[in-house]
């Protein structure tokens, strides 16, 4: 019966903390707080300051997909599920504003939105290891 009365707690704090955060799961919270990621930088070298690889997943790749409906809908879950199944370090998602400058993306920061200069936004998989990433490079662009 302890055990019962255990888990049952457990699992209680456990939705008590997501809902604080505005989570679904833990899942959604761990990529929400990855500590792999600066959300504060300009550039993606520093946005993506833990993963030595990030890819610049071009609009016609994504457009192509099945899953791709609109860009405020779900991301591309072939992409994921693709790297699920054949990487064997960790990789991200990430649908960032911003707009290349001068052959570098510049990530638009919250004061600069309604710039015209900052209209877009692009897909970047990012991934801890290189070898995943050139192997995703390989698949998709």
């Amino acid at each position: 019966m302890f055990k019962f009365i255990e888990r049952v707690y457990n699992e209680w704090q456990e939705r008590k903390f997501l809902k604080e955060h505005g989570c679904d799961n833990r899942a959604q919270y761990n990529y929400r707080n990855d500590p792999c990621v600066s959300t504060g930088a300009d550039n993606l070298q520093d946005y993506y300051c833990g993963y030595p690889a990030a890819v610049h997943v071009r609009y016609a790749v994504v457009s192509n997909l099945m899953s791709w409906q609109d860009p405020l809908g779900a991301p591309p879950y072939e992409l994921t599920n693709w790297c699920d199944e054949h990487c064997k370090d960790e990789f991200r998602l990430d649908y960032i504003r911003g707009s290349f400058i001068n052959s570098k993306f510049v990530i638009a920061k919250m004061t600069m939105y309604t710039s015209s200069a900052f209209d877009t936004s692009e897909y970047f998989m990012a991934f801890k290891s290189e070898k995943d990433a050139l192997m995703f490079k390989m698949r998709w662009i």
